[in-house]
């Protein structure tokens, strides 16, 4: 384990505005749980973070931060000539999966190309694009909570809308198993392919982003067709903004600060429960405590 006092919190969030911690507490492996043990002893709760894909930090955060960064593995668990069953590390980036899968011919996961997440994350926010969803494909996985080691089975658990409850309110995902198909690996490079041009056509992948800033309503039209009526499509305040491609983007220019992206999330919400009458809820995760 190693502890960083005051970390620059660019450096553990996919969007990398300018922010600051005051712990930082790197994991490298099941046998360091035991300093989350600890501080849940001491009554202080951290906050578990993963790619911090979906995580916008405001600009001083007190809360003790965790990050699991152990060394990545994919082990096969058993296969036949259909599928193959995988366990893999939380801590494995899904750019990286995603490329063990088109070397391999496993498939199951192509529309997930392009999110900035790691494999833990991903299952802890039931990510999902295309009509793939990460919660078609993992059966089991293995958590840290407080009271132990826990394997839990996908059927234990509640899967909704960008949402993964465990029944745990605090975890950190150790590993997941997955069950994939086997496919001519040609085939699974095309439909991968597929989805990242169309992905690289109507989202902005060239600037840090933390993803969709908020979540699409149920009863209406898409949170980005909403702002893009809102007029939000391109609105800046210092090096942040909303994308001129995608308006439920926001994106940093450059030396974006924490505090610009919180003022730009504030007035869209604003705007919208103004025009329309409610509120849109966040899809990213903003501490602040």
């Amino acid at each position: 384990m190693r502890k960083i006092s005051n970390p620059d919190l660019s450096q553990f969030s996919s969007i990398r505005l300018l922010s600051q911690g005051g712990n930082l507490y790197l994991l490298e492996g099941i046998n360091d749980c035991k300093y989350l043990e600890e501080l849940y002893k001491k009554d202080k709760k951290p906050f578990i973070v993963g790619n911090g894909t979906n995580v916008i930090f405001y600009p001083f955060v007190k809360r003790d931060i965790v990050k699991l960064v152990k060394h990545r593995e994919i082990k096969i668990l058993k296969e036949n000539k259909n599928e193959v069953y995988i366990q893999v590390d939380a801590s494995y980036h899904l750019k990286s999966l995603l490329r063990i899968c088109l070397k391999e011919g496993w498939s199951g996961i192509e529309g997930l190309v392009g999110i900035p997440a790691s494999l833990g994350g991903a299952v802890s926010m039931n990510a999902g694009s295309f009509g793939y969803c990460i919660g078609d494909v993992w059966t089991k996985i293995t958590v840290w909570t407080p009271n132990g080691i826990l394997e839990i089975k996908k059927e234990e658990v509640n899967l909704e809308y960008r949402k993964c409850d465990f029944g745990q309110r605090d975890y950190l995902i150790l590993d997941v198993v997955m069950c994939l198909k086997k496919k001519d690996s040609l085939k699974v490079k095309e439909e991968t392919q597929k989805w990242y041009l169309k992905k690289k056509q109507n989202q902005p992948l060239s600037y840090p982003s933390a993803g969709c800033i908020f979540k699409n309503p149920s009863f209406t039209k898409s949170a980005g067709q909403i702002l893009d009526e809102c007029g939000f499509k391109g609105v800046r305040k210092g090096d942040v903004c909303f994308s001129t491609k995608h308006a439920n983007f926001l994106l940093n220019l450059g030396k974006g600060r924490a505090e610009d992206a919180i003022y730009l999330i504030k007035k869209a919400q604003e705007e919208v429960l103004k025009r329309y009458g409610f509120l849109l809820d966040l899809e990213v995760i903003l501490l602040n405590l």
